[in-house]
């Protein structure tokens, strides 16, 4: 009995549209016996379908896995263990095969290479003659040589080469494999495949799957779509009791069972990863994303925790095209040293020095740090910048105050007037505060006159000479950036700063630094549509979206509040003081995921195709989609934060 034929056709539904969609996303049916199925009512079927299409449109909140004790079992009861190979024992980093063919695109420097090799493979099939059209790799390049001039052989031989270097094992498989190897079961591999024995036997190889009987449609011309070729390999065994392991619900679950296989069914990753990443594996780098995040994600070992599928799904991809685009924006500006901002770019510092060998400077710095040279150089700014974030937010003049350093000076600043230290910080009473504020500003900048002399020591630490430099930080104002270059360009003419961010927001502060290309962004910026295509800057920044990114880009220090002399002279870091554990937990989860994707990245593909680019629009996409759904409770409801915090200011 045909399960799908049964189940979709008899039982779900007459419509083929609908159909269509129960079958892409029905994949459990092939754990359940036909006699299951046979007996269950409609109404049950359809509610099961219903439960698996409504489940959340991210994977954050599943925990994929197998029961690979079960599994083990199964294995136990057999005398032979067969594997499919492509999509069960190996991966390619891709979401579809043909994508891969973009690779040698690149490879051969043949335009439009990609859609002839599946011409080229469909024309093969069709005109040559050879028994259930299974054709072989070489009989695909000599049709490709009567579409384009080219040396059939060699070209053969690239795509040979490509596949032994991209492909690798999947690890959940591997365990199934070593398992069956401990039990001394034969193990075996059978595949529908145009490439020829002895390269599987070799690529197999490399991955630590020593097979040595592998069973193929080009060479047996026999395949599994139709049974034919598990039927040849039960006479070659003589019957023997045979446990088949592929991704294919058809060819091998459905196939193999027919012909009294057991079966055991590892979901393709792709086809659950495209329920969820459709929007982007259609593009080339789109397609490198989702599949280097689905191998991860759906290959039946990930029981990391949300925090690291958010850094390695959302993170990685974001931080690795950021990366990408600072290192060639760092080279047409002839930058001698990167300044990454702390605390938001500590994990950004981390990856852009592991994909380019580099060593630039950290810069433990806060907007509350830069409050003394401020409060020197533009009064105005500085009461803006410490105090109109901490309006009508429930916090006394007292502590506003003391969060910026000035607690010696509440009772003088506050004398002769009607606000007291416990009067609340309010638009009301802030313009009467001001003035205060103003009519204090030697007593403040007194205050601060040591804190400022540190703050200067501190900064000149990282200064050369002369040269260019670049102050990176993930966004949103570029305040930061642009007090650091004020500072350093009036100490020293013979130093250039240049800025670099993730995203700049579409204000009055950002239109002058973003059309002189004093301060430059990845993302989206008033002088760059970029993403604004789906979301611009203002929109991104004023809502919970940049607290996707800002958390995800935090690091575990505390908050710098400013620095001061120790007994040798020279400066420490004061920092805040509070509990902020399982903020560090949720942060090192989200690096270690971000880390991850990009070591996978730098493995698969950037050793082999440097100059493959991700660019803003990929970069930033996966977590535009995820906004959409977005729920910061649920997310980042536990992250700890003192009250007046300021995001991309």
């Amino acid at each position: 009995m045909d399960i799908k034929r049964y189940v979709w056709e008899k039982h779900l539904t007459n419509n083929k549209n609908k159909r269509k969609k129960y079958e892409e996303n029905a994949l459990y049916f092939s754990d359940r016996s036909v006699k299951t199925l046979a007996y269950m009512s409609l109404s049950q079927i359809k509610a099961d379908v219903v439960s698996k299409l409504s489940e959340k449109s991210n994977d954050l909140y599943t925990e994929f896995s197998y029961p690979i004790d079960r599994f083990y079992k199964q294995i136990d009861k057999s005398d032979i263990v067969s594997f499919d190979i492509f999509d069960t024992l190996l991966f390619r980093p891709v979401s579809k095969p043909i994508d891969m063919f973009w690779f040698l695109e690149i490879d051969n420097h043949i335009f439009d290479f990609r859609r002839m090799r599946v011409q080229a493979e469909l024309q093969a099939r069709k005109y040559s003659g050879k028994q259930n059209g299974e054709i072989n790799i070489y009989d695909i390049y000599e049709r490709f040589a009567i579409m384009h001039d080219c040396d059939a052989k060699e070209m053969a031989k690239a795509e040979l080469q490509l596949e032994y270097k991209l492909c690798f094992r999947n690890e959940f498989s591997y365990r199934l494999y070593e398992y069956a190897k401990s039990k001394n079961k034969k193990i075996i591999a059978v595949s529908d495949m145009y490439l020829p024995p002895a390269f599987l036997r070799k690529i197999l190889r490399k991955n630590g799957f020593d097979i040595e009987d592998i069973f193929v449609s080009c060479e047996a011309k026999r395949n599994k779509h139709n049974g034919e070729l598990q039927r040849f390999v039960s006479e070659r065994f003589n019957q023997a009791k045979i446990l088949h392991i592929g991704d294919n619900l058809k060819c091998d679950i459905i196939e193999s069972k027919t012909v009294g296989w057991d079966t055991i069914h590892i979901k393709n990753v792709n086809k659950l990863g495209h329920q969820k990443r459709a929007y982007i594996d259609n593009s080339f780098v789109g397609s490198i994303y989702s599949g280097l995040v689905n191998a991860n994600i759906y290959n039946g070992l990930n029981k990391d925790n949300k925090y690291y599928r958010y850094g390695y799904i959302y993170g990685g991809i974001l931080t690795l095209g950021f990366c990408q685009w600072l290192h060639k924006y760092a080279i047409s500006r002839k930058i001698d040293r990167i300044f990454f901002l702390g605390r938001d770019c500590y994990i950004i510092k981390e990856v852009y020095d592991s994909l380019y060998n580099t060593e630039n400077s950290y810069v433990e710095i806060s907007r509350a740090a830069t409050f003394p040279y401020v409060a020197f150089t533009s009064f105005d700014s500085f009461v803006t910048e410490a105090f109109e974030p901490m309006l009508d937010k429930g916090i006394s003049l007292e502590t506003a105050l003391e969060k910026v350093g000035l607690c010696e000076c509440v009772d003088t600043i506050l004398s002769d007037s009607s606000l007291s230290a416990i009067t609340m910080l309010t638009r009301i009473v802030f313009d009467k505060f001001r003035l205060l504020l103003y009519k204090n500003q030697e007593l403040i900048r007194s205050n601060y006159s040591e804190r400022l002399e540190c703050f200067e020591k501190y900064i000149n630490s990282f200064l050369s000479e002369s040269g260019n430099i670049c102050i990176v930080d993930v966004g949103w104002r570029g305040t930061i950036i642009n007090h650091l270059k004020n500072y350093i360009e009036k100490k020293n003419n013979k130093l250039h700063v240049y800025g670099a961010m993730l995203g700049m927001a579409d204000n009055d502060v950002t239109q002058i630094p973003s059309v002189t290309k004093n301060i430059e962004s990845f993302a989206f910026s008033p002088n760059k549509l970029g993403n604004a295509l789906f979301m611009t800057g203002s929109e991104f920044c004023n809502t919970n979206s940049r607290f996707m990114a800002e958390f995800m880009y935090t690091s575990t220090d505390k908050s710098v509040l400013s620095y001061k002399y120790n007994d040798n002279n020279d400066i420490d870091i004061i920092r805040e003081e509070r509990n902020v554990s399982e903020n560090n937990r949720m942060i090192r989860n989200m690096h270690r995921g971000i880390i991850d994707f990009v070591n996978s990245y730098k493995l698969k593909i950037q050793r082999y195709f440097p100059e493959i680019t991700v660019g803003e629009y990929n970069a930033f996409l996966p977590l535009f989609e995820f906004s959409k759904s977005f729920d910061f409770e649920e997310l980042f409801g536990d992250f700890n934060e003192s009250p007046g915090t300021v995001h991309g200011f």
